[in-house]
Parts: structure tokens; sequence; C-alpha cells
């Protein structure tokens, strides 16, 4: 999911997204409030909007296909990696795996800013 990939045009990439986002963008709500940091409104809006899509577009997604478990099974999926992403980020010992730990769990929610308008 690059800033070059095209937007999703069937109702499972679509379900995929906003799933994947909504998991990552949860663990990063949970982990700040975790460790007593402030959780910015717009992370905090941007993960109930994803909720929303997601809820919005699993039924076309199941008609089209998708079993309906399969988009919770994106998001714990997504949730659980930017977890250990933030957790090596904030509280590994080697400074270089933080490091590279920070930068892909940037990355990752930066993929998702893309599907939302501003």
């Amino acid at each position: 999911m690059g800033s070059t990939q095209p937007w999703p045009t069937s109702p499972s990439e679509r379900v995929q997204v906003f799933a994947t986002c909504a998991g990552r963008l949860s663990a990063f709500v949970d982990h700040q409030r975790t460790i007593g940091g402030q959780v910015p409104e717009q992370l905090e809006t941007q993960r109930g909007d994803f909720e929303a899509l997601l809820t919005a577009t699993i039924p076309d997604a199941v008609d089209y296909g998708l079993p309906q478990a399969q988009a919770m099974n994106w998001q714990i999926h997504a949730k659980l990696a930017q977890s250990r992403l933030l957790m090596r980020a904030d509280f590994y010992d080697d400074a270089v795996i933080k490091a590279k730990a920070r930068e892909a769990a940037d990355a990752f929610l930066r993929e998702c800013d893309r599907f939302l308008l501003g």
C-alpha cells in the first residue's frame, strides 16, 4: 500500500484497506494511552473514520465473496503488527532497532493518510 498504488477498486480491497488502517490506528491510540501519552485528536478521528468506513463497506464485500470474518482478521493482524513496532520503538534497548521500528510505524500510519480527505 505505498503512495504509488491506486485506490482499491473491489469491495474486498476496500475492506482490507479500511480494516488494516483501523487496526493500525487503534494500536497507536491504545499504545499512547498505555504509556500515558497524548492521543492527537486527528488520529482518534481518523481511527473512527476508518472504523465507520469498514462497517459501511463490509456488506458489499461479503456480497462480493469475502468471508465475513476476514475483515476482523485483517484488522487484528494490522493492530498486532503495529503494536509490536510501537513497543520496539519505545522500549527496545538497541537504538538502531528503536529508530527503524519508529520509522516503520510512522510509515504505516502515513500510508493510511492518503485514504481520508483532509
